[in-house]
């Protein structure tokens, strides 16, 4: 096997530090928030921080261009073993004394608080940078596939920053689905509101008493001088008996006229408001309007107008005896 030439490879070295330096750079002038915490966690003095953070880039940058040229590419190599000395000594300290500063030497592609593996890495990089100061400098006069080798390492660099990134993400998502998975369930329908209202006797419910009993209530807003609510209120008892659910009518006015129609349709429930508080506070903006009240307290939807849509609700959840009974009552008319 063909070994490559001295100058071939340290020209390879001088492409690759190129390379790191200015992804480096170039990271960190796109997150200069970052770079900034950064400076503030190594020890820099707030005052200096910001100074700090814009000049870093700018002379990482600097490194890169400088490596690439012949005549440039010795003081490059010595800004980029300065920098990389200065970093690894704070770095060191730092790990010595048991902290882990988020050092953000690329950015947002490594926002994780470097551990000894980014010291390992600085000193071979340091290493790379001695080997150009030293070594013989030399130009472009090599080969296409040269050339390519070269540009393959630096974005193999740039893929490996990426590589990290990804992964650090990965595991910030699985650590977010475990905590998610050990918080309950959230619902996602809003809470009914609380009220408290009379019955005809005079007895005072609230919501939790409709609900007592474990099943679902419909709460139905009706008035004395309705005729629409008129139409329905004969299968609210029915819906009352033969399904798991209870219905409260909430009306207005006296209790004389509204113990008449509980009398006159069976009504299992009537409380009275003094004008409209309960209804407004569920947005029912006419009658008769319904709305369905889960066992845990939370709405099942938007509140329903109109009979018809009020009995197509209860067919819905509770099965289809609401529909075929309409159905029977109307054909009944008809004949």
């Amino acid at each position: 096997m063909k070994l490559l030439p001295v100058d071939t490879v340290l020209l390879l070295v001088r492409l690759l530090l190129a390379a790191v330096f200015a992804l480096s750079g170039g990271t960190k002038l796109a997150d200069h928030a970052g770079t900034r915490e950064a400076m503030l966690d190594f020890g820099v003095p707030a005052r200096f921080a910001a100074p700090a953070a814009a000049a870093l880039p700018v002379a990482e940058l600097a490194v890169a261009v400088a490596l690439v040229p012949p005549a440039s590419a010795r003081i490059g190599a010595f800004g980029a073993l300065v920098l990389l000395l200065v970093f690894t000594s704070l770095l060191a300290y730092h790990l010595a004394h048991g902290r882990a500063p988020a050092c953000r030497c690329f950015g947002r592609l490594s926002a994780e608080p470097p551990g000894w593996p980014a010291l390992a890495r600085n000193l071979v990089l340091a290493a790379l940078a001695t080997t150009v100061l030293f070594g013989p400098v030399t130009g472009f006069t090599v080969d296409a596939r040269t050339v390519a080798l070269g540009l393959l390492l630096a974005g193999g660099a740039a893929f490996f920053a990426l590589w990290q990134r990804q992964e650090q993400l990965r595991r910030r998502l699985a650590e977010l689905e475990c905590k998610l998975a050990e918080r309950p369930a959230a619902t996602t329908r809003p809470r009914a509101p609380a009220f408290r209202l009379p019955n005809l006797a005079g007895t005072v419910l609230d919501l939790e008493a409709l609900l007592a009993s474990g099943n679902p209530a419909l709460l139905v807003f009706a008035n004395p001088d309705c005729g629409a609510c008129d139409a329905l209120l004969p299968d609210l008892g029915r819906w009352h008996r033969e399904h798991r659910l209870t219905v409260a009518v909430i009306s207005r006015g006296a209790a004389g006229p509204n113990r008449a129609r509980a009398d006159r349709y069976g009504l299992p429930l009537i409380l009275l408001q003094r004008d409209r508080e309960v209804a407004d506070a569920y947005r029912a903006a006419g009658t008769p309007c319904a709305v369905l009240v889960h066992p845990d307290g939370t709405l099942d939807g938007r509140p329903v107008y109109g009979p018809e849509r009020i009995r197509t609700l209860v067919s819905s959840r509770f099965g289809s005896s609401a529909a075929v009974a309409d159905g029977r009552r109307g054909s009944a008319a008809d004949r």
